[in-house]
């Protein structure tokens, strides 16, 4: 550590404040990270924030990042994108307001991963998820846009002995007995020996909270004040609804599921919307929320429903791509709304 030792005199001249705590912050960074970041990665994330700060979006995987190229409402500076532990970080701006844009991969360890980069590496304002996602609820359906309220892990849980005698749910009235979804039904449900699941909360460290000390958390906010200035695109985005079976909306309000799933079980479907009151279902939500959340960075989720998660009929066509281009006209209005309100 002799490297963090600072002299306020260098080379027999003074040194002003400002250049001492800008050297300082320069060597913590460098002793900060990992050794196999080059210098000259580390130093183009120094230029890079120089210009800031940034809002920072957030995406998953090709065909929403195509979605988001295709659009032309990002105007990159190519110089200026920096590759960091597989990724690429890409600088430039929508509607004039600086962006750092960045596809974290699908899954919840990805998503964590890449906002936890923003968070470490970047001069940031907050975080804008977005993508498309599986609907849960009756009321929304393909290509419908929802702005999420709250995100919760279901995939947090307790996978009982099936002749436990109490519940061990710490978030659901009722924990997922297996056996109740015996189709076509075969004796009792505890003929099945699969059991139950008894869903529990993730363990959340504040970011103002004591060190090292957790709590229990089950849902994780999209940030207050960003959520209501969503709320005006209800009334105001444009979205593309040809060729699906009704017209586009966006909603704003609703809650999600996240977790490491291919949801495609129209049973388990129904439970997590009965019990949660989830309406999305996705893999990257509440890793994104909850790990912003934990760094004291504004957030909020806006995903894209291309699906019914196990409720669509067989032969139903593909929605994705317009499904994802919706997202984006969501992305670029939100984006105005918050530079006009003073939050980017």
């Amino acid at each position: 550590m002799i490297f963090l030792v600072l002299k306020v005199k260098m080379g027999g001249k003074q040194v002003s404040s400002s250049v001492a705590v800008l050297a300082l912050i320069t060597l913590l960074l460098v002793v900060s990270v990992s050794a196999k970041i080059p210098d000259s990665t580390l130093k183009k994330i120094q230029r890079v924030n120089s210009r800031g700060p940034y809002l920072a979006l957030l995406t998953v995987y090709p065909p929403e990042e195509a979605a988001f190229n295709a659009s032309k409402i990002f105007k990159e500076d190519e110089k200026s994108h920096v590759d960091l532990s597989g990724r690429r970080f890409r600088v430039g701006t929508v509607n004039g307001v600086k962006v750092i844009y960045v596809r974290c991969g699908v899954g919840m360890v990805n998503a964590a991963a890449a906002t936890q980069q923003l968070a470490d590496f970047f001069n940031i304002r907050g975080i804008v998820h977005f993508g498309i996602a599986g609907s849960l609820d009756p009321r929304i359906s393909y290509g419908d846009v929802a702005v999420l309220k709250r995100v919760a892990n279901t995939a947090v849980y307790d996978w009982l002995n099936p002749k436990a005698n109490t519940t061990h749910s710490h978030v659901t009235k009722d924990d997922l007995i297996i056996g109740k979804y015996h189709l076509p039904k075969k004796g009792n449900e505890n003929s099945n020996s699969l059991g139950r699941v008894a869903f529990r909360g993730e363990r959340f460290f504040p970011p103002k909270g004591e060190p090292n000390v957790d709590i229990s958390e089950t849902w994780f906010n999209s940030t207050e004040k960003w959520l209501g200035l969503a709320s005006q695109l209800v009334h105001t985005v444009k979205l593309n609804s040809t060729g699906l079976p009704q017209k586009a909306k966006v909603v704003v309000g609703v809650n999600g599921s996240t977790a490491d799933i291919s949801l495609e079980n129209l049973a388990y479907r129904t439970f997590l919307y009965d019990e949660f009151r989830v309406s999305v279902h996705d893999a990257e939500s509440s890793a994104v929320v909850m790990t912003s959340s934990s760094n004291g960075y504004k957030v909020i989720a806006i995903r894209g429903l291309s699906d019914l998660s196990g409720a669509d009929k067989a032969g139903t066509p593909s929605y994705r791509d317009i499904t994802a281009n919706n997202t984006v006209a969501v992305l670029h209005d939100f984006i105005q709304i918050l530079h006009d309100n003073g939050e980017a």
